[in-house]
């Protein structure tokens, strides 16, 4: 009984061993991510594993919600834009007619983006200063 005890710890020895190896961590681009700027505020962004991307950003007092999808090609990172709620936002004003209102619509971006480690990412769009963002923990 003893040598079976003994030939069983044997087999279960090495395959402890081989399961005991650190796991080395995977960048990846799927989770939520931020850039915050002291006078502006901060915009967030959610890339989720099935190619959706969700935005929330500052805009004239409110916060706008964008949805997308977002496709990687080797280094470039595109994201093209289909719906923002709310669609616009009005200024309160005297009546319906003094309102201003301003489209809560903006523009696909693409450009190249690179990691800076596991939890920060640059990402260039042309005409733009890159956007620096951060993993966040939601």
């Amino acid at each position: 009984m003893r040598r079976i005890t003994q030939l069983g710890i044997a087999a279960v020895f090495p395959i402890c061993l081989a399961n005991t190896a650190p796991a080395a961590a995977e960048i990846s681009l799927i989770g939520a991510w931020q850039h915050c700027e002291p006078v502006k505020g901060c915009l967030k962004f959610a890339f989720l594993p099935n190619g959706h991307v969700i935005e929330q950003f500052p805009l004239a007092g409110s916060v706008i919600t964008a949805y997308g999808h977002y496709h990687i090609r080797g280094t470039v990172l595109k994201i093209g834009w289909h719906r923002f709620a709310p669609p616009k936002v009005c200024a309160a004003g005297a009546g319906s007619a003094d309102r201003k209102c301003i489209s809560s619509r903006q523009d696909d971006i693409k450009g190249p983006f690179h990691f800076e480690g596991i939890n920060s990412l640059v990402w260039s769009a042309p005409n733009a200063p890159p956007l620096r963002l951060a993993r966040i923990e939601l």
